[in-house]
Formats: C-alpha cells, sequence, structure tokens
C-alpha cells in the first residue's frame, strides 16, 4: 500500500482544496438537474396555456384578441422563447388575418419566425408553414418582392405551395409564361389529387 502513501499526504496537506472542488462539483451536479427540472417544468406549464387556448379555437368559442394577448403574456412569462410561444403567436397571427389585420398578422408572423430560426434545423416543418403563410399575406399586400426573398429558401415539406405561390405572383406580375412554368413544376411535385385538380385549374385559367 505504499504506492498510496504520498496521495493521502497531498490529500491531508490540501484537504480545504479538495473539500472545496467536491462542494463545486456536487454544487454543478445539482444545479445541472435543477435547472432542467425547471426547463421541463416551464415546457409542462407553456403547454397547459397553450392547449387552453387551441381548445377553445378549436371547440369555436368565441375568441377576442385580448385572449391571445393574455396567453401569449403568460407564456411570455414563463419563457418567451419556446414552441408554445411561437405557435400561440401564429395563432394570434391568424386571428389578426382573419379580422383583416393584414400588416399585424405580418408582424406576428414575422415575431414567431424569428424565434424558429434561432432553433436551427428542428422546427423545419413549421418554419415552412409560417413562412408560407407570410408569403400568402405579402402576395395579398402586394409585396411580392418580400414573397419572393421567402420563396428563395428550400420548402422540404411544401415544395408544389412554394411554386404554386411563385406561379401567383408572376400571374400578378403579368408573366404569363413564367407563371406557367412554376405552376406545372408545382404539379409534378404535388402528390395530391385536390391539388393537381386545383394546380391545373390555375393553369387553364392562364389561357
Amino acid at each position: 500500500m505504499n504506492y498510496l502513501t504520498p496521495l493521502l499526504n497531498w490529500i491531508k496537506e490540501n484537504y480545504i482544496k479538495v473539500s472545496i472542488i467536491f462542494v463545486l462539483i456536487s454544487l454543478f451536479y445539482f444545479s445541472f438537474v435543477y435547472w432542467n427540472y425547471l426547463k421541463d417544468q416551464k415546457a409542462e406549464n407553456s403547454s397547459e396555456i397553450y392547449i387552453n387556448l387551441f381548445n377553445k379555437i378549436s371547440e369555436g368559442s368565441e375568441i377576442s384578441l385580448k385572449d391571445h394577448k393574455d396567453a401569449l403574456s403568460e407564456i411570455e412569462d414563463i419563457d418567451p422563447n419556446s414552441i408554445y410561444y411561437v405557435l400561440a403567436k401564429s395563432f394570434e397571427a391568424k386571428f389578426l388575418a382573419d379580422e383583416e389585420n393584414l400588416i399585424g398578422a405580418i408582424d406576428s408572423y414575422i415575431h414567431a419566425k424569428n424565434i424558429l430560426d434561432k432553433k436551427g434545423t428542428d422546427f423545419n416543418f413549421l418554419s415552412e408553414i409560417i413562412n408560407l403563410r407570410l408569403v400568402q399575406l405579402y402576395i395579398q399586400t402586394e409585396n411580392y418582392e418580400a414573397a419572393k426573398s421567402l420563396l428563395s429558401f428550400d420548402f422540404i415539406t411544401f415544395g408544389s405551395e412554394k411554386y404554386i405561390f411563385l406561379g401567383d405572383i408572376l400571374r400578378n406580375q403579368n408573366d404569363l409564361k413564367s407563371a406557367r412554368e412554376f405552376y406545372n413544376r408545382a404539379l409534378e411535385l404535388s402528390v395530391d389529387q385536390a391539388q393537381e385538380t386545383f394546380i391545373k385549374l390555375k393553369i387553364s385559367n392562364l389561357n
């Protein structure tokens, strides 16, 4: 056991330092565990607020802008960058669009988009939906350059919709040849019969 003697002597001489290191490691570990607990708790609390809002909308209950703002404020107090805040913000944007407050809807979608952009590729599906909703609103407000800018990104899930909107923009700008090319590209990517019929109708209306 002689080989342990130097180590034991060192520990005796540096007992305070060793104790402090042990305490610091313990504190770090328990802080990490508690942080994860708080994160899970925050997500659970945010999800409850979001689900409550979602259920009201799904049930057809009368929802005001104040109801949206209140839910957003509660989620924001918990975690302003959570996915539930993004989802609730999207509901607010749709509400504003339905009320024909298109500028307000655009602002809400942009807010949601900016949060998602910071999350990388984890929520690509949702990012594409929000981008397409923004494109639709930009087309309605005739902000075609902003719409084209968003449509310059790759759309993995909604490729067909991307080219439908590009076709719509070019049609509105009287570039019917390019519009037809985009509609045909959308037709190639479409995997939905109802959507294919919809695209063919757009093509036929170019004649």
